[in-house]
């Protein structure tokens, strides 16, 4: 048997806006000459002048078909809703404080995001959707080519909540763009592992299945994902230069004691770095590559990565608001 891996490492996004009314138009349009709602919020680029709104102590939605999505396929790993959004006339004592709220339609029921306050100047609000809440289970293209999106509004403040975009961005693995990663050939029964060393950019989607063959037959795993998160920086945003010694460990939590202790001194330098004005240190360029899970001494359990940036007697630097450069990430090791 052979086993060959593969990734796809390129995001594919696919934007889609509404193209009609749904099932539900309850919110007031402007100008009220628009001929429909739908056209309030269905530009590629906002155009705040015109809008949905609505005020009033009871939630009213609008929902809006989407525009067909033409030949595109592949494995979806989520759908996220954005909405454009603010609101006028912010406080004098209402009965209901205005909201807000995504809101999909799938099927045959209405699905609603986290409530949101709208601030007094347009701001893109989102709600990501991993699976279909209709089913519970992974999107398919057709639950997508039937999906309505919108947004909900609530509240009696001296003015209206406003809505002037509506959009969907479709987060898929493209078929045509899986690249071969590792191999092993000749393979018998057992667990076999492939390191994964091109996931090395932050902020970033990574996909990956295996492909199990006998030179005849073949069968394919499920796609799996992981996120790398946020980029770890230390980001200099005053105006003038920053010098410091960056301090970089593993540490194991020692259930006994309840403190944390160093298992690997991963960079402790003795030399300062310059941290130059609207600059930063990037710390995964400087952390990646310096030590692996079998580098740890103390076996299963806690532990975390820990980061800190010091003057040379060793006490952690400040920002200009008391805040130490101390940061740490927390993971176990099975």
């Amino acid at each position: 048997m052979n086993v060959t891996w593969y990734s796809n490492s390129t995001p594919s996004l696919l934007t889609l806006r509404p193209n009609a009314n749904g099932s539900s138009t309850q919110l007031s349009r402007y100008p009220g000459s628009a001929a429909a709602n739908y056209l309030c919020v269905d530009e590629a680029v906002a155009d705040d002048a015109d809008y949905v709104y609505w005020s009033g102590t009871t939630w009213k939605k609008d929902t809006y078909p989407l525009a067909n999505r033409g030949t595109v396929s592949g494995v979806i790993h989520g759908v996220t809703v954005y909405a454009r959004c603010n609101r006028n006339g912010i406080g004098m004592d209402p009965s209901v404080p205005n909201e807000g709220k995504i809101v999909i339609k799938s099927g045959s029921s209405y699905y609603y995001g986290n409530e949101f306050t709208p601030t007094s100047t347009f701001t893109s609000y989102s709600h990501t959707w991993s699976v279909n809440p209709a089913t519970g289970n992974p999107w398919s293209w057709s639950a997508v080519d039937a999906l309505e999106a919108g947004l909900a509004f609530i509240g009696n403040e001296v003015g209206a909540s406003k809505c002037s975009q509506v959009y969907i961005v479709v987060n898929y693995t493209n078929p045509n763009t899986w690249l071969q990663f590792g191999q092993n050939s000749s393979v018998s029964n057992g667990i076999y592992r492939q390191q994964f060393l091109n996931a090395s950019v932050n902020g970033q989607w990574w996909y990956w299945k295996v492909k199990a063959d006998d030179g005849i037959l073949s069968t394919w795993s499920s796609v799996y994902k992981f996120y790398t998160g946020y980029q770890s920086k230390i980001e200099n945003t005053g105006e003038t230069n920053i010098n410091g010694f960056l301090l970089m460990q593993v540490q194991y939590y020692n259930e006994i004691s309840e403190s944390w202790i160093v298992d690997n001194d991963t960079v402790n330098e003795t030399i300062p770095r310059a941290i130059n004005s609207s600059s930063q240190l990037p710390l995964d360029a400087v952390f990646n590559g310096r030590v692996r899970a079998s580098d740890l001494t103390h076996g299963t359990g806690t532990y975390r990565v820990y980061v800190a940036f010091r003057d040379p007697e060793r006490n952690i630097l400040k920002t200009n608001n008391e805040v130490e450069l101390k940061s740490w990430w927390q993971f176990s090791k099975t």
